[in-house]
Protein backbone atom coordinates (compact mmCIF):
# COMPACT_ATOMS: atom_id res chain seq x y z
CA UNK A 1 0.00 0.00 0.00
CA UNK A 2 1.28 3.57 -1.00
CA UNK A 3 1.72 6.19 1.50
CA UNK A 4 0.74 9.12 0.22
CA UNK A 5 -1.76 12.07 1.38
CA UNK A 6 -1.84 14.19 4.49
CA UNK A 7 -0.79 11.42 6.62
CA UNK A 8 2.32 11.29 5.58
CA UNK A 9 3.39 14.87 6.62
CA UNK A 10 6.98 14.26 5.98
CA UNK A 11 7.02 12.70 2.95
CA UNK A 12 6.76 14.23 -0.80
CA UNK A 13 4.70 11.80 -2.37
CA UNK A 14 5.71 12.11 -6.31
CA UNK A 15 7.47 14.22 -8.27
CA UNK A 16 6.76 14.89 -12.03
CA UNK A 17 8.43 16.86 -14.99
CA UNK A 18 5.75 17.74 -17.32
CA UNK A 19 7.59 20.12 -19.89
CA UNK A 20 9.18 22.70 -18.32
CA UNK A 21 7.54 22.19 -15.36
CA UNK A 22 8.73 20.26 -12.23
CA UNK A 23 5.24 19.13 -10.28
CA UNK A 24 5.63 17.60 -6.41
CA UNK A 25 2.42 16.04 -6.26
CA UNK A 26 0.15 15.54 -2.89
CA UNK A 27 -2.37 12.52 -3.66
CA UNK A 28 -5.02 13.07 -1.05
CA UNK A 29 -7.91 10.44 -1.32
CA UNK A 30 -10.25 11.08 1.93
CA UNK A 31 -11.93 14.23 2.67
CA UNK A 32 -10.06 16.69 4.27
CA UNK A 33 -11.83 19.14 6.60
CA UNK A 34 -11.01 19.19 10.61
CA UNK A 35 -7.77 17.16 11.31
CA UNK A 36 -6.64 16.55 8.17
CA UNK A 37 -6.85 20.16 6.83
CA UNK A 38 -4.46 20.77 9.96
CA UNK A 39 -2.33 18.00 8.64
CA UNK A 40 -2.79 18.99 4.67
CA UNK A 41 -0.90 22.62 6.46
CA UNK A 42 1.83 20.19 7.88
CA UNK A 43 2.20 18.77 4.58
CA UNK A 44 2.42 21.56 2.70
CA UNK A 45 4.97 23.11 5.23
CA UNK A 46 7.29 20.26 4.54
CA UNK A 47 7.05 20.40 0.55
CA UNK A 48 7.39 24.45 1.15
CA UNK A 49 10.39 23.52 3.19
CA UNK A 50 11.65 20.75 0.77
CA UNK A 51 11.84 23.34 -2.16
CA UNK A 52 12.89 26.55 -0.52
CA UNK A 53 15.69 25.16 1.62
CA UNK A 54 17.12 23.72 -1.19
CA UNK A 55 16.09 19.64 -1.30
CA UNK A 56 14.47 19.55 -4.38
CA UNK A 57 17.73 21.28 -5.65
CA UNK A 58 20.29 18.36 -4.02
CA UNK A 59 18.04 15.55 -5.15
CA UNK A 60 16.91 16.48 -8.92
CA UNK A 61 19.19 19.54 -9.74
CA UNK A 62 18.08 19.65 -13.08
CA UNK A 63 14.34 19.76 -11.88
CA UNK A 64 15.05 22.63 -9.74
CA UNK A 65 15.56 25.10 -12.41
CA UNK A 66 11.89 24.82 -14.05
CA UNK A 67 9.06 26.57 -12.41
CA UNK A 68 7.73 24.55 -9.81
CA UNK A 69 4.35 23.28 -8.97
CA UNK A 70 2.75 21.39 -6.28
CA UNK A 71 -0.01 19.73 -7.44
CA UNK A 72 -2.76 18.98 -4.93
CA UNK A 73 -5.07 15.75 -6.15
CA UNK A 74 -8.05 15.61 -4.16
CA UNK A 75 -10.58 12.60 -4.70
CA UNK A 76 -13.29 14.46 -3.41
CA UNK A 77 -14.25 18.23 -3.45
CA UNK A 78 -13.11 20.64 -0.66
CA UNK A 79 -15.75 22.14 1.29
CA UNK A 80 -15.65 25.97 1.94
CA UNK A 81 -13.22 25.29 4.85
CA UNK A 82 -10.30 24.05 2.67
CA UNK A 83 -11.55 26.34 -0.19
CA UNK A 84 -10.57 29.27 2.19
CA UNK A 85 -7.27 27.61 2.84
CA UNK A 86 -6.51 27.02 0.26
CA UNK A 87 -6.87 30.15 -1.30
CA UNK A 88 -4.83 31.54 1.42
CA UNK A 89 -2.16 28.83 0.73
CA UNK A 90 -2.12 29.53 -2.77
CA UNK A 91 -1.29 33.04 -2.44
CA UNK A 92 1.60 32.41 0.17
CA UNK A 93 3.13 30.00 -2.71
CA UNK A 94 2.92 32.72 -5.67
CA UNK A 95 5.13 35.11 -3.40
CA UNK A 96 7.53 32.53 -3.01
CA UNK A 97 7.37 31.92 -7.26
CA UNK A 98 5.42 28.45 -6.66
CA UNK A 99 2.55 27.61 -7.91
CA UNK A 100 -0.43 25.36 -6.09
CA UNK A 101 -2.88 23.60 -7.99
CA UNK A 102 -5.69 21.65 -6.99
CA UNK A 103 -7.21 18.62 -9.26
CA UNK A 104 -10.34 17.13 -8.17
CA UNK A 105 -10.58 12.67 -9.15
CA UNK A 106 -8.45 10.39 -10.09
CA UNK A 107 -5.07 12.04 -11.49
CA UNK A 108 -3.53 11.24 -14.65
CA UNK A 109 -0.35 8.97 -13.86
CA UNK A 110 0.92 9.14 -17.60
CA UNK A 111 3.59 11.62 -16.45
CA UNK A 112 7.48 11.40 -16.71
CA UNK A 113 7.62 10.27 -13.31
CA UNK A 114 11.19 11.47 -11.45
CA UNK A 115 11.17 9.36 -8.34
CA UNK A 116 9.22 8.85 -5.17
CA UNK A 117 10.90 10.15 -2.41
CA UNK A 118 10.69 9.27 1.18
Amino acid sequence: MSKYGVNYPNQIDLISQNGGECNLHIVQSEQLGGDLLLKLQDKLNHYLAYILDGQLQDDFPNLAEMQICIQLWLQHEPDDETLKFLDKVTYTCSVEGIALTTEIGSPDFNLEISEETA
